[in-house]
């Protein structure tokens, strides 16, 4: 599926002078009228140092290697996205806005393959989708997070 779909890169760390993560992100979205898809590779020179300690559904994923997604509306008020998390295991968060209790349904799977991570990413009642992607990378390397403004629908 990933193959005649553009790859968004290039991304860079937020707040720090340097122009490029060391770490580079690529990105893919692409969507029908059922999803949102998101092909997330992740490459990485310390592969045996990726943490995925959070296991299952509503863990704390996002303190681990991760990666971030928020979906909404650019807007000022923080009711208005969706956060959707999932670690290089088996490890998912998901809120809306501020409340940690929203479960959406969504899908998600991780890979690990020699010098990169990958996340697949299937998100329900996409509307439409931005090709402008944002990727950031924490100061502790622990994180990856992707924002995009996407108008979504969801449950």
């Amino acid at each position: 599926m990933w193959r005649s779909v553009p790859r968004a890169g290039g991304f860079c760390l937020l707040g720090l002078e340097q122009p490029y993560a060391n770490a580079q992100t690529t990105v893919q979205a692409g969507w029908d009228a059922q999803n949102l898809y998101l092909g997330i590779t992740c490459y990485e020179n310390r592969m045996a140092e990726l943490r995925a300690a959070a296991h299952g559904k509503d863990s704390a994923a996002y303190a681990d290697d991760a990666i971030e997604v928020f979906l909404g509306p650019w807007t000022d008020r923080l009711k208005d996205y969706f956060q959707f998390v999932a670690n290089t295991g088996d490890g998912a968060y998901d809120g809306k806005g501020l409340e940690a209790q929203w479960n959406g349904e969504w899908q998600h799977a991780a890979k690990k393959q020699g010098d990169r991570w990958t996340i697949e990413i299937a998100i329900p009642s996409a509307r439409s989708a931005s090709t402008r992607p944002c990727a950031v990378r924490s100061g502790d390397g622990t994180s990856r997070a992707i924002a995009s403004p996407v108008a979504a629908a969801m449950p």
